[in-house]
């Protein structure tokens, strides 16, 4: 995979004083971007509203991941002030999403003897039929007359 830094590095290594500044102005300028972009990517992550736990603790594991080597690439090229600002901004959505997945159901494994048609079970899970949709869509299921004897469902 390649990054903005692959072509700031592209750069002939040389001894000359013009292009070794011009090389670490590209790779600052590469990692200031990388660094504002880390940033909307963190407040994006925490502004969707995930339906349930399970989905909220992936996208907190999803952008741990990509922030811990994009910090480290801001870090080695440009100073403390950028690297801190996109840093809290992953710090302060990882909190936001902690404290959010705490107030969302959990995701909980049905089983059943035998294959019901999704209202019937939406009313023996939830007492509502009308969320039977939300069981077809959640175990992807093509048909909804025969749901599988085991699926998942939120915990209500």
């Amino acid at each position: 995979m390649t990054t903005l830094y692959d072509d700031a590095l592209a750069l002939m290594s040389t001894s000359s004083p013009a292009l070794q500044a011009q090389s670490r102005l590209a790779k600052a300028a590469a990692a200031c971007l990388e660094a504002a972009l880390l940033a909307e990517a963190a407040v994006a992550y925490a502004s969707i509203e995930y339906a349930d736990r399970r989905q909220a603790e992936a996208a907190i594991q999803e952008l741990m991941a990509t922030a811990e080597p994009a910090l480290e690439q801001i870090a080695e090229y440009t100073n403390e002030e950028v690297w801190r600002a996109a840093s809290d901004a992953v710090q302060h959505a990882i909190e936001h999403l902690s404290r959010t997945s705490l107030d969302l159901k959990p995701v909980v494994l049905v089983e059943s003897m035998r294959s019901f048609p999704s209202t019937v079970l939406a009313w023996r899970l939830y007492g509502d039929p009308e969320r039977a949709e939300e069981l077809v869509s959640r175990n992807g299921v093509t048909t909804s007359l025969f749901m599988p004897t085991s699926l998942e469902a939120l915990a209500s």
